[in-house]
This record gives C-alpha cells, sequence and structure tokens, in this order.
C-alpha cells in the first residue's frame, strides 16, 4: 500500500533533500537513503546490506537523478555508533562533510536527540558533533506516515515500487506495547518476535534524524507560515515600506533549501 510510482534509485518529484541512515552490525552494515519533500514526506529511494566501508561510501556519494536528469546527492547521513565505536568515529571524522556519529538512547529523552560531544582523546574523531536520538519519538513519526493516506493532510511514507520483501518485513518487525518501568506504565516499541531483523527500521530512524538536522523541520515550518499567515487579532499597523523592503526575500538575500 505504500509503494510509490516511482522505480528504485529514482528521485520522486518534489524532493528538496536526500538523507542517508546506516545501521552498524558486527559483520556487516544496513543502510537507506531517503528523499524529502518540502512538507516532510519521505520517500525510500535506495536501500541495502554492505559488507565494508566502501560500499557505504560509494552508496552515500552516488548522483541519484530524478525522472528529467536532475541530480541529487546525500546532504548528511547518520551513521550509529553503537557498534564497533572507534571505526565509526574515525569513519565519521573522515567523511565529516556529510557523516555525523549518532546512538540510540537507551530510555525515552525529552527532547528528540540530544548533542554532545566527543571526548576521546586518542580518537581523529576528538570534539567532533555525537547526537542521541529517543528511537522511540522517530519510530512513532515513522508509523504515523506509514498509516496517513492524506495526500492533503500531513506527511506521508513511501518505498519504491516493488521493493523487496526484506526490507518490508524488517520495517514492520515492531509493534507498540505498553511496559510497567518502576511503577510507571510506559509504551515503547519491541519486537513482534524474537530474532527477527529490525535493521533497515533503524536505518529509518537515523534518516529522519539526519533530516532534522540538516534543517528540514525548520524550513517546513517557515513555508508553512509565508502560505498560512495567522490571522490579526488587532487591527494591522499602517504599511511601512521600508519595513517591508527590508524583509522582502525578494529584496533582501535568501538561504534557498535543496
Amino acid at each position: 500500500k505504500r509503494e510509490g510510482e516511482y522505480e528504485r534509485g529514482v528521485v520522486p518529484d518534489g524532493s528538496v533533500l536526500l538523507t542517508g541512515g546506516v545501521d552498524v552490525q558486527r559483520k556487516s552494515f544496513y543502510w537507506v537513503v531517503k528523499a524529502w519533500a518540502s512538507d516532510m514526506t519521505c520517500h525510500t529511494i535506495a536501500h541495502g546490506q554492505a559488507y565494508s566501508w566502501g560500499e557505504i561510501t560509494h552508496n552515500m556519494n552516488l548522483t541519484y537523478k530524478d525522472m528529467v536528469g536532475n541530480g541529487y546527492m546525500v546532504r548528511l547521513c547518520c551513521v550509529d555508533s553503537g557498534d564497533q565505536t572507534d571505526d565509526v568515529y574515525n569513519y565519521c571524522a573522515i567523511n565529516r562533510e556529510w557523516a555525523m556519529p549518532v546512538k540510540g538512547a537507551s530510555q525515552k529523552l525529552n527532547t528528540k536527540y540530544m548533542h554532545s560531544v566527543i571526548d576521546k582523546p586518542t580518537s581523529r574523531a576528538n570534539g567532533m558533533s555525537l547526537y542521541r536520538v529517543d528511537t522511540n519519538y522517530y519510530k512513532d513519526m515513522i508509523f504515523a506516515r506509514m498509516k496517513n493516506d492524506s495526500f492533503t493532510d500531513g506527511a506521508c511514507w513511501y518505498t519504491y515500487h516493488h521493493c523487496d520483501a526484506d526490507y518490508v518485513e524488517q520495517m514492520t518487525a515492531e509493534h507498540k506495547v505498553r511496559r510497567s518501568y518502576r511503577g510507571q506504565i510506559h509504551s515503547v516499541w519491541e519486537l513482534k518476535a524474537q530474532g527477527r531483523d529490525n535493521h533497515y527500521l533503524d536505518c529509518d530512524v537515523y534518516a529522519s534524524l539526519a533530516a532534522d538536522l540538516a534543517g528540514l523541520r525548520e524550513e517546513y515550518q517557515q513555508s508553512y507560515s509565508q502560505r498560512n499567515p495567522t490571522p490579526p487579532s488587532v487591527a494591522p499597523e499602517p504599511l511601512n515600506v521600508d519595513k517591508v523592503h527590508k524583509h522582502n526575500p525578494l529584496t533582501k538575500g535568501k538561504r534557498w533549501f535543496g
């Protein structure tokens, strides 16, 4: 139901940003590349299992094209540092222009993610940013988008046409359950059955974090406010021409996103 009308590797119309996510395992890596529209709708355009850092570098530095040939590259890729931590730190330090180390938080955070700094003098990543991510928050967001069938109300989640079964099974390997912890009931995401793989779901979490870190949410809120101005509750001030020209994006430099 969530397959889009586009093929693997093709950037859908309306995309403004590509991000990546990598889940690091002992013997391999799982990776995904997501395309994001300005309303925060996301499309999976590529994914796979890799067996070397070189393969990750290759897939995250490809030029992905849309239907008319425009090229896009991954703006930011979040790499899981929970396993092979030193290797991940070194890899992200070497590729810091597009790679960022992250780690899933062991407990609920007060925010979607928390920023810290790597304090490891022996590592070339010493002083580099590290983000801890609230995985429950992002899984809530991902599954809410999967269930959203509206094209006009809220963001949606899609994958490319004829997506393979392994990806689909890993993306749906978890469900939300209620657990008691220290006398309080909490809702958490857990595997539906022990032993099921959920690596691509983790990749989706990291790619979603990358979209936030790249500023997509702020750009969306800004554009939404421009499209839907709040009606004034009091009489408007007299028009100030100098003020209008000062803040008009057509007469003042604007940072375009995409």
